[in-house]
């Protein structure tokens, strides 16, 4: 079973692409990191808690563009991070790593782009998926 899930969120992530339309722009760090949230992937796990993928795009720095799963708690305002691809090239055709993650609960720091995602995607349209 694990395998299958796996090659579900290869599939997934090999049709990604930086101007895909699902991709939401959370924005730009001082340090030209990009942020986005992909809408279509938007997920109530349990109570206050969804289950996002988050692009962190660093390709302006020539470094790597990483596609994350994370479970966020709304009410506490933490997250989980499941779920991590992390690709070599902006054309995100070169995996560097795939695999499962799996941290502890981290508080989300407020002024981050992470406190973006939640103050949007913890809101009633939302939860109810």
């Amino acid at each position: 079973m694990k395998y299958i899930l796996l090659a579900l969120i290869l599939i997934f992530t090999s049709t990604i692409s930086l101007a895909d339309p699902h991709w939401v722009s959370v924005g730009r760090t001082a340090d030209k990191i990009d942020f986005y949230y992909d809408v279509n992937t938007i997920r109530k796990v349990d109570g206050n808690i969804l289950r996002i993928w988050v692009k962190v795009d660093e390709s302006l720095n020539k470094e790597a563009v990483k596609i994350k799963q994370f479970q966020l708690d709304c009410a506490m305002s933490k997250l989980k991070l499941m779920y991590m691809i992390v690709y070599g090239d902006m054309d995100m055709t070169k995996t560097i790593f795939f695999g499962g993650v799996t941290e502890e609960w981290s508080p989300i720091v407020s002024g981050t782009k992470y406190e973006v995602i939640k103050d949007t995607l913890c809101t009633d349209k939302h939860r109810h998926k």
